[in-house]
């Protein structure tokens, strides 16, 4: 159990690598990995195993992906409903992610956060893993998609700061935008315009876009150049992120 102990010590301490923002907060968080349970320990150690290995977290702790969305069943029989495997999955991530939010381990890192949303969405809870750095980046370069969506005056800052509040719900804060969806997620804007597009197509009943004469038309066009990210992988560790791509340089 010590093992295990010193394994997430140095884990979460890569993870907030050169983000504490004092060496005062740096002893708080060493205290409270002693002060858990063997029990907790066993808990966080297969919560970041779990994501690390069977998600797409490790792209936001050690990569450049802005955040990743994870979620579990609001009720215990809500597992019922699921497929072994995915109860399992969502169980090893409840876990983890609800003693992270008990002990607020989120004060000590400054650039990381894993937030647990507290409204259900579905009987489902979700939680955000945010790399901040990262997610500020790509909002800044979208700007003008966010404020088109949600209005001028928002920002960068005050967007982050409603994402990684757990009041809140991700999807209500980018108003159930499937573009602004893929971009925070970080798929790529010309992937999220050209996949959303795609997935508005099929879901509902619309004109055809600029330069097309019908909606079989364009859906035919935009599948031409459509695949998933999966297909191009050639291992299955690490997952790679799942998404709609169309043939680009940013692809």
């Amino acid at each position: 159990m010590r093992k295990k102990l010193i394994v997430i010590s140095a884990l979460l301490i890569v993870l907030v690598g050169g983000c504490f923002s004092a060496k005062k907060e740096t002893k708080e968080l060493q205290a409270v990995f002693r002060s858990l349970s063997p029990n907790e320990i066993a808990v966080l150690e297969t919560f970041f195993r779990t994501l690390l290995s069977e998600s797409q977290g490790g792209y936001v702790l050690y990569g450049n992906k802005p955040s990743c969305i994870e979620g579990f069943a609001n009720r215990e029989e809500g597992g019922l409903f699921l497929a072994k495997w995915l109860h399992i999955f969502t169980i090893k991530l409840k876990e983890g992610a609800l003693l992270w939010q008990k002990l607020d381990l989120n004060k000590y890192c400054k650039n990381y956060a894993i937030i647990v949303y507290d409204k259900p969405v579905d009987e489902w809870r979700h939680f955000l893993l945010v790399n901040k750095r990262e997610l500020l980046r790509v909002i800044e370069s979208n700007l003008s998609l966010f404020q088109y969506v949600l209005g001028p005056k928002v920002t960068p800052s005050d967007l982050l700061a409603q994402l990684v509040n757990s009041n809140g719900n991700f999807d209500s804060v980018i108003n159930y935008d499937r573009v602004l969806t893929g971009i925070l997620l970080g798929y790529g804007t010309q992937n999220s315009l050209h996949g959303t597009r795609l997935e508005n197509i099929s879901l509902s009943a619309s004109m055809p876009t600029f330069g097309f004469q019908s909606l079989e038309e364009e859906s035919s066009w935009l599948q031409k150049d459509h695949f998933v990210s999966i297909e191009k992988s050639e291992t299955e560790v690490p997952m790679l992120p799942w998404f709609g791509c169309c043939q680009s340089k940013e692809t």
